[in-house]
């Protein structure tokens, strides 16, 4: 039988990287929080259309989205819980009786405070980074969602216009018949 090492006793004080982050509505990166892009095509045509990135939705777009910002910052707890589940080891700094907890891995618990800043330096650089890269996947999703947008609509109406040619057309030729019909009849 093997053992897993508790890194630190209950009731001591240990330093932890903490949850810090906020959120922020700021001005839509794509339409600088006008609500509209002009999108122009290889061949110069330009077509207005509502923001997909700042739209929630069905909603009209805002011209601001919701980003996240980490902050996490050392602060000294008090631990008085201690779990383990597997190889994980998870703390808390709620009263051993409490019936409501917040888990606290031991991975983001140190000793002093310097070991904890540069921990928080890491993951706030880390979770800033994804953030950034989930904003920008979601901008690109969205402009590949207006370019469809557009190609869809450019290429109904020309179908349309198409077929309405057609109609009037034939509706010509229509009234073109019934007019000869009535220039046979006898008086």
């Amino acid at each position: 039988m093997s053992s897993i090492p508790i890194p630190f006793p209950l009731g001591e004080r240990a330093w932890w990287t903490g949850n810090g982050h906020r959120e922020e509505w700021v001005t839509c990166p794509e339409c600088a929080g006008t609500r509209a892009v002009t999108m122009i095509l290889g061949n110069g045509e330009q077509y207005s259309l509502h923001c997909d990135n700042c739209r929630a939705g069905y909603e009209p777009s805002a011209g601001v989205v919701k980003r996240t910002f980490y902050e996490h910052a050392p602060q000294q707890i008090t631990l008085n819980r201690v779990s383990v589940d597997g190889n994980k080891i998870r703390y808390s700094q709620e009263s051993p009786d409490a019936t409501c907890y917040g888990v606290i891995y031991a991975e983001h618990l140190f000793a002093r405070q310097e070991e904890c800043q540069a921990a928080c330096d890491r993951l706030n650089e880390q979770r800033n980074k994804e953030e950034r890269d989930r904003a920008w996947q979601i901008l690109l999703q969205n402009r590949q969602k207006m370019a469809w947008s557009v190609h869809y609509w450019r290429d109904r109406a020309a179908r349309l216009r198409r077929e309405l040619a057609t109609v009037e057309a034939r509706l010509a030729v229509v009234k073109q018949k019934k007019g000869e019909a009535y220039a046979h009849r006898d008086p």
